[in-house]
C-alpha cells in the first residue's frame, strides 16, 4: 500500500500531466487533458524538464 506521501506526490504529477500542454501534445502521454492522464514516463520526464516529450503530430 502507498504511504500517503507516495498518493500526494502521484496525485501532484497526474495534476500536472492532467494540465501541461506539453503532456497534452504528447505522444507518449495517454487520455490527455483528462482525469484519466497517463504516462508511463511521466515522473522521470517531469523531473528531467520533460525530457522524454515527443510531439503529437495528429
Amino acid at each position: 500500500m502507498p504511504s500517503r506521501e507516495e498518493i500526494i506526490i502521484n496525485n501532484f504529477i497526474k495534476k500536472i500531466m492532467k494540465e501541461s500542454r506539453k503532456c497534452n501534445h504528447c505522444a507518449l502521454c495517454y487520455f490527455p487533458g483528462t482525469d484519466n492522464t497517463f504516462c508511463f514516463f511521466g515522473y522521470n520526464c517531469l523531473i528531467h524538464d520533460f525530457h522524454f516529450f515527443k510531439e503529437d503530430d495528429e
